[in-house]
């Protein structure tokens, strides 16, 4: 179970099922916006998510470390404790980069890296130029990616992306000036 506050200020809840073949199922998506977010409340839904399915065919819960959510995957074990409680892992990283990021010279390095993108996005003429020469230099993987502050994989596409276009981004320069 995550949750999130959609562009519009919603609180949503997303429920994904995975199951022991490792396919990944999307249960429920719901606006929660109209309760509060205690641990009883959590529990309920989770509770909900778990009778519907069956709770023998339950092994774990993922959550984010969020208080009120872990206490809520608490709730749960004490009712079903075959069912293992699980702090969602990519929370963690997402947590850590975020730490990383706000070190100086990481913050330099990502903010000159959103620079040359915006650049890039705001600039037709270069863009274009970009472009040309991406294709022309044969460069896959697709152009550059900006950074998100809330997906900790974003700080890692967005470098990787100017690595991966150097050549391209340099002979934009070369171009231009």
């Amino acid at each position: 179970m995550d949750g999130w506050a959609n562009q519009h200020g919603k609180s949503i809840y997303a429920i994904v099922i995975i199951t022991p073949e490792r396919k990944q199922y999307i249960h429920s998506v719901i606006d929660v916006s109209d309760h509060s977010h205690t641990a009883i409340f959590n529990a309920s839904i989770m509770e909900n998510v778990i009778n519907e399915i069956g709770p023998k065919n339950f092994a774990a819960i993922v959550a984010d470390g969020e208080a009120a959510m872990q206490a809520a995957l608490r709730i749960i074990n004490r009712k079903y404790p075959w069912i293992i409680s699980m702090r969602c892992v990519a929370h963690l990283l997402n947590l850590i980069t975020s730490d990383i990021i706000n070190i100086k010279w990481a913050k330099e390095i990502l903010s000159d890296c959103q620079k040359l993108i915006t650049f890039f996005r705001s600039v037709y003429r270069a863009n274009s130029a970009f472009n040309e020469e991406l294709k022309y230099n044969l460069v896959s993987g697709g152009g550059l990616k900006t950074s998100v502050k809330t997906r900790w994989s974003t700080a890692w596409d967005c470098t990787e992306s100017i690595l991966r276009c150097e050549t391209a981004i340099r002979q934009v320069n070369y171009l231009f000036y």
